[in-house]
This record gives structure tokens, C-alpha cells and sequence, in this order.
């Protein structure tokens, strides 16, 4: 069974470490080794006096006993820096009586012998003797440039025991030597670091952290934590659940740790390895009472899924997450101390307080994008949430992981297509026109269609573009579709927006509204995720006039504006 636990530099004197041949060597330059002299002093500076955190965390040492050695499967960077550095500090050390570990590279004969007395006329014998020696020279031209007192708060630092005060440690992880090199190829091979999820795992299945004494009752209970453990990750694994408690903003190799995370409130600014330290000092705080922290985990879990399986809560949750009106850490905390109807309605009356600053009618899309965005996104949930029969679901992972954003709905006339993009503009007002995307014989009855039409063709044809003649043909194309006959205002307000996602938004970039229809109905139909209400207003489901399904005029911008207000009244001034 893997053991994890926090141990002190000092209690890694005497002890003899063995770096296998799969792993690269030595590659410290001197501003990693600066960096961890820094970090340790300004540790020592701002605990001298008045401890504020007991001792400084280094990442993991994977290791597995073999024989009277430890097979150094990672950290070997920071551990033979550290050696180093104590070897820099032999003087002081002898007199303090402190010792130091050793290190052997399987791929050195005699790199023992080496570290223990650096020889400089060696440095050139192979690369890891280079930078080894290289490191060194960095340590004592960082103790040249300072005082000598600052090499004994360095030692003290250093090898203190806990229970002398502050000090450096690191996270002891002892894995079963069968699984040494699949961990290690995992670790450093795949680049994927242990993570936060790994480490507490491991805290959570050492037998010690078991009260029971009855070996095969632990056994149970770890088999149990373990089943547990991977029932929320594969839980959390679909996107549907994940994204509806998870904004797009930070990644989880592991998404349990997000669990974690929220019970130990790590903000932004924390250490990465912030909860796993919590976790480590609950764990000494509580005695080892596993079953009552493990519980707090599942309890979260399950109350995340409640909300998931209620249809209103998922909605209203969903949403305040996705536009951070309302961070997950009030909303446990709220539901904590809140009946389920007195919830929705706390929730309910914060995106009313959100909104209430803002007249829907006087938005603008140059000066409200977001709030505008997030509007509508609501329209879209309410919508859904307006018929209680209904068990459409609004999917937060298509909207946040597509990046969906707004779209004018009739093209805005300072928005000509550049150059670059002209062509396949053209390309899709002629496609529509004549239904096909080969181009070929058609009929049209109405002159002025045709004239457009072979105007479109003839400079398609071009060989030399000529981007003056394009903005006349764009005009034109806006004024046979009406869409400049609607005011520069009234094309910016809300009316005139719906959600779109990233890549829809790139390649139709105002195109003219039947092309868009076109587009998104076809998108609907190859079963590609569009939002129940932009699809409405590309049939103009919201136009209480019919007439015209391939315009979009200021009727219908009014029309739908109208619509949007209606459903959102409980939450407009």
C-alpha cells in the first residue's frame, strides 16, 4: 500500500537515495537553484519572529525502498539541490552536528563519491557532472553576495526538527516498488505531475488513518473510499454535470480535486498544493478520523447531484455559475441553512439585484456585451424553465466550451467582410440564391434577383479582385434584403442579438439574415447544439407578422425585444 506524509529535510539525513538509469540527470541552472535559496529565505524572514506558517513545502519525492536505499522515482532536481546546498554549508553543519544524505546515479560510476567532495576539474567528464557543478558555483555566489549570518537562517531552515520550529519539508510519497517505473514513465514521460486529487487519495487510503485495529475492517473501508472516489470522478467526467457547477476557467487533470478545493476554499492566489497541505493538517487535527472527513466529501457530491436531477435548480445554478453572479462557495452555504423553494428564490433575487441597474431598452452592444450576453443566456434558461412539463435541458458545456457570444442578426453595414473574407461572403449570398454550392444554370423571374445574381457570379469569376466593386455588391445585397433600412441604434440593442457559438460567429461574421437562417437550421439539423431561442428567431417564431421569412425588419427586432422582456420580467427594473 502507497504511504504519503509531510517530512521534515531533517528527517532525510542519514539516508541514502539511489536515482534509477530511466530517469534524465541533473539539469538545475542557476535560476531554478536561486529561486529555491530565495524561497527559503523570504520563508525565514517572514516566520522568524512570528510563525505564520510552520514549515515550507517542497513538491512530492516519489520514492520505494529497496534493500538499505531509496529508488528516487521524482524530485531528484530538488533533492540533489538541497544536497548541495547543505554540502556548501559542511562548515557549519559540522559544528551544529548535522549530517547530510547521499545520492547515486545509476548512470555514474562513482557520482557518490563525487557529490560528497565536489571536484570542479571534473565538470567536464558528462553533462550532469556539468550542471551539477555549475549549481554549485550558483550557491556560493548567492552566499558570497550576502551576510554571513544568512547561511546559518539557511541551515536552521533547512534541518530543524518539527518540533524545533519552522523548517523546510516535503511531501513523502512512498509507492510499492512493483509500480515504480509505470509511475515514473506517468510522471515524467507523460508530463503529467501528481496532483492535488493523487496526494489526498493517498492520504485517505494509509492505514494509519484508520481507527479500526482489525486490518481486514480497514481493508473494507479503503475498498469502499476507493469505489466512492471513482463513482464522483466518473461522475464529474460528463461534461453536462461538470460544466453546470464549473465554469470554464481552470482545467482538472483530476476533477475530484475540484471537491476538494471548494470544501478548503483555495482561492487563485493559493500555493498549488494548497488543499493537500489542509487535507494533511485535518487529518492530524481530526486523529485519523477518516470516516467524518470522507463524509463531508460525499456530502457535497450528493448535494451537487441533487441540484443536477431537480430541473429548476440545475437551471438557476447552472446560470449563476456560468456568468459568476453567484460563487458555488455561497451557494452550498445558502443551501446549508435554506429550504429548496427558499433557495431558488435567493438565487432568483440575486440576478434580479444583478440586473436592476440596467433599462433593457437603452442597452447597447458597443457598451453592454456582456451584460447583453448574459441576458440573453437567461432568456434561453427561462424559456426552458417557463414550461414545467418540459425536460429540455440547457447544455452550460456546449455554451461554455464552444465560447458562444453574440451575433447581430441583421448585418451591420460597418461591418464589411475584409478582404480576405470577401470571396466566401459572395460564395454564400449566391449559394443561397441558387441552392446549390456548384455553380450552374438557374431561373429567376424577377429581374432585379437575376441582376444581382450574375453581378455576384461575375465577380466571383474575376481573376484580379476588385475589393471597390465588393463594397458596392455588398451594399446592394443589404439594401435587396432591406437590412439598410434599419437604424445603426436600434441594430445594436438587444432586439437585434442572439447567442452564437465561436466558430458559427467566425465563419458567417455578418452575413445577411436568410444566410444565417440557412446556416443555423442547417446546423439544427445535422443534430449540432443551437440554443432553443436563437433557433426561434431564425424562424421568426417571435414576429407577429409572417410575411417576409427571409427579412429581418424593425417590426421584428421590436417584436422580439417585446418577447425577451416579457419572459425576463421578474428580473428587469
Amino acid at each position: 500500500m502507497n504511504k504519503i506524509e509531510l517530512k521534515p529535510i531533517n528527517d532525510l539525513l542519514g539516508e541514502s537515495f539511489y536515482v534509477p538509469s530511466y530517469q534524465r540527470g541533473y539539469r538545475w541552472t542557476e535560476t531554478e537553484v536561486n529561486a529555491l535559496l530565495n524561497d527559503i529565505l523570504e520563508f525565514y524572514t517572514n516566520n522568524k519572529n512570528a510563525v505564520i506558517e510552520p514549515f515550507y513545502c517542497l513538491q512530492p519525492l516519489v520514492v520505494s525502498k529497496k534493500d538499505d536505499q531509496w529508488i528516487l522515482i521524482d524530485g531528484q532536481q530538488r533533492l540533489t539541490t538541497i544536497f548541495l546546498i547543505l554540502d556548501c554549508l559542511k562548515p557549519l553543519r559540522e559544528i551544529l552536528g548535522k549530517g547530510t544524505y547521499s545520492i547515486e546515479y545509476e548512470t555514474r560510476k562513482n557520482s557518490q563519491s563525487f557529490l560528497k567532495n565536489i571536484d570542479y576539474d571534473k565538470e567536464y567528464d558528462n553533462v550532469d557532472y556539468y550542471h551539477i557543478c555549475l549549481a554549485r558555483k550558483a550557491i556560493e555566489k548567492w552566499f558570497s553576495e550576502k551576510d554571513g549570518v544568512y547561511k546559518n537562517h539557511i541551515l536552521q531552515t533547512l534541518t530543524s526538527p518539527s518540533e524545533a520550529g519552522i523548517n523546510v519539508r516535503v511531501i513523502w510519497y512512498e509507492i510499492d516498488n512493483k509500480n515504480a517505473i509505470e509511475i515514473f514513465t506517468r510522471i515524467n514521460v507523460g508530463k503529467i505531475p501528481l496532483t492535488n486529487a493523487e496526494l489526498i487519495k493517498a492520504l485517505f487510503l494509509r492505514k494509519r488513518n484508520f481507527l479500526s485495529k482489525d486490518s481486514s475492517e480497514v481493508l473494507l473501508k479503503q475498498i469502499e473510499i476507493a469505489s466512492q472516489w471513482d463513482v464522483i470522478e466518473n461522475t464529474l467526467r460528463n461534461d453536462n454535470f461538470w460544466y453546470f457547477i464549473k465554469d470554464n476557467n481552470s482545467q482538472y487533470d483530476t476533477r475530484i480535486e475540484y471537491i476538494f478545493d471548494v470544501i478548503k476554499k483555495k482561492s487563485n492566489s493559493d500555493e498549488e498544493l494548497f488543499t493537500f497541505l489542509k487535507y494533511n493538517e485535518e487529518f492530524e487535527m481530526r486523529k485519523n478520523n477518516i470516516t467524518e472527513i470522507w463524509k463531508e466529501v460525499m456530502d457535497l457530491f450528493l448535494r451537487f447531484k441533487e441540484w443536477y436531477n431537480h430541473h429548476k435548480l440545475y437551471h438557476l445554478v447552472g446560470y449563476v455559475i456560468t456568468t459568476k453572479i453567484i460563487s458555488i462557495e455561497k451557494l452550498i452555504n445558502k443551501n446549508t441553512n435554506l429550504k429548496k423553494s427558499e433557495f431558488e428564490n435567493y438565487i432568483k433575487d440575486k440576478i434580479k439585484k444583478h440586473f436592476e441597474k440596467y433599462d433593457i431598452d437603452s442597452l447597447n452592444y458597443n457598451q453592454h456585451s456582456t451584460t447583453i450576453k448574459h441576458l440573453l443566456l437567461l432568456f434561453n434558461v427561462e424559456y426552458i424553465l417557463k414550461n414545467d412539463k418540459s425536460n429540455l435541458r440547457f447544455p452550460f458545456d456546449e455554451y461554455l466550451k464552444n465560447n458562444w457570444d453574440l451575433e447581430h442578426i441583421s448585418s451591420i453595414n460597418s461591418e464589411m467582410p475584409k478582404e480576405k473574407n470577401a470571396k466566401s461572403w459572395m460564395m454564400a449570398v449566391y449559394e443561397y440564391f441558387i441552392g446549390t454550392k456548384v455553380t450552374g444554370n438557374y431561373e429567376f423571374n424577377d429581374d432585379t434577383t437575376l441582376r444581382l445574381i450574375n453581378e455576384i457570379k461575375s465577380l466571383l469569376e474575376q481573376e484580379d479582385f476588385n475589393y471597390g466593386k465588393f463594397e458596392v455588391l455588398f451594399n446592394k445585397v443589404l439594401s435587396y434584403f432591406k437590412e439598410d433600412e434599419i437604424d445603426g441604434d436600434v441594430k445594436d440593442s438587444i432586439g437585434n442579438l442572439c447567442l452564437l457559438d465561436a466558430y458559427t460567429n467566425r465563419a458567417y461574421k455578418n452575413a445577411i439574415f436568410p444566410v444565417k437562417r440557412k446556416w443555423i437550421l442547417e446546423n439544427e439539423a445535422n443534430a449540432m447544439f443551437v440554443p432553443l431561442c436563437t433557433k426561434n428567431v431564425f424562424v421568426k417564431y417571435y414576429s407577429n407578422k409572417f410575411d417576409q421569412v427571409m427579412f429581418w425588419q424593425q417590426n421584428d427586432i421590436e417584436d422580439y425585444q417585446d418577447c425577451i422582456k416579457s419572459t425576463l420580467k421578474f428580473y428587469l427594473n
